[in-house]
């Protein structure tokens, strides 16, 4: 059981960076729609976090042992 919790923990982290990237789709697809030049905090600080958090999880994929090719 112990060697489950790194796996449900990663596929947690993996979906907020799923979540957060689909938070900044869509803001970002609004200010497209209103015409809006600059990049608000509210689209930049948000797919930044999930660049870094979808990079520990390939990080994690990267140096285990064992493979996984599933979603996350």
């Amino acid at each position: 059981m112990a060697n489950s919790e790194p796996t449900v923990l990663l596929a947690g982290i993996a979906t907020t960076a799923a979540a957060l990237y689909l938070y900044t789709a869509v803001r970002h697809l609004l200010r497209l729609e209103h015409k809006d030049e600059s990049l608000p905090k509210m689209i930049l600080i948000p797919g930044l976090v999930a660049l870094m958090l979808h990079a520990m999880v390939i990080f994690d994929s990267a140096t285990s042992f064992s493979s996984s090719f599933g979603f996350y």
